[in-house]
């Protein structure tokens, strides 16, 4: 198979997972805080990602580039934290959306850092994308929370940067480098009960939410990371933005969101700056 052609079927699995993963945990930010959800989501992972290293004999289990994989897991849990908070104040399509202008961070960055090519109409795809957001901020309504739209914008430069350190270790094993950002997320959630006292009481019927959470966070990341391995092509996280579409059904058909005018608008516009970045 042509490796382009593998990289973008791997991006767009990945997307798939990834909305999985928003769905469940937009729903559990109704009954657990932020913190919990993190700890279990990163305890999963890791605990599933251990086993598998230990079963394909992976070594060393800490992989050969330790330094690179802790600042890839660093950026990593970072953006985790920021774009789960997000979700607490948004709904699931407006932070996708935001979360994924994270491509023309990381465009900029492969532009200054390993010379990728560079065109005048990425620049107005900045334009268009900054746009977008400020007509999300700034709402007659104030139905848009700045906090949340802060913390995804916030979380999309963290993750251009994460995505960008990949091309760094292509030669580690994928379920290595999630060790890194499910143990820090794992510390730091564990740091974050102190500073939000927290009732420990899981609801049964919510445990298989908690669960998957952390299964599908492990799938999107290894294809994701997978994906931007086996390619020169650092443009095929553009089709991660398709996780964008499955937002918009779930807030529509699951959480009966009803989108104002300005909303649609702004998302239209960063969806167009995102497209034209890609060309």
């Amino acid at each position: 198979m042509n490796e382009n052609l593998k990289s973008s079927i791997l991006m767009i699995i990945s997307s798939i997972f990834y909305s999985l993963q928003n769905l469940n945990v937009k729903i559990l930010t109704r009954y657990y805080s932020i913190w919990i959800i993190i700890f279990f989501r990163a305890f999963v992972a890791l605990l599933i990602s251990f086993i598998l290293i230990l079963c394909f004999k992976i070594k060393p289990i800490l992989g050969n580039e330790k330094k690179k994989l802790f600042i890839r897991g660093l950026l990593g849990s970072i953006n985790i934290i920021l774009g789960f908070l997000a979700l607490e104040f948004l709904s699931i399509s407006i932070t996708i959306i935001i979360l994924n202008t994270s491509i023309i961070w990381f465009s900029l960055i492969a532009h200054f850092y390993y010379k990728e090519y560079w065109h005048f109409i990425n620049n107005i795809g900045i334009i268009f994308i900054i746009s977008g957001i400020f007509i999300l901020i700034f709402q007659n309504e104030k139905k848009i929370n700045i906090i949340g739209v802060i913390l995804a914008l916030f979380a999309s430069i963290v993750n251009a940067l994460a995505n960008i350190t990949i091309k760094e270790i292509k030669n580690e094993s994928t379920l290595v480098i999630g060790l890194y950002s499910m143990g820090l997320c794992l510390i730091f959630s564990s740091l974050g009960f102190f500073i939000e006292p927290i009732k420990l009481s899981i609801k049964h019927q919510y445990i298989y939410h908690l669960l998957f959470t952390g299964i599908f966070t492990l799938l999107a990341q290894n294809f994701k990371n997978k994906s931007l391995q086996i390619t020169n092509n650092l443009g095929v996280i553009f089709l991660k933005n398709l996780d964008i579409i499955f937002s918009f059904l779930f807030d529509i058909f699951i959480f009966k969101y009803n989108f104002t005018i300005k909303e649609l608008i702004g998302i239209l516009i960063i969806s167009i700056g995102c497209f034209i970045n890609k060309q």
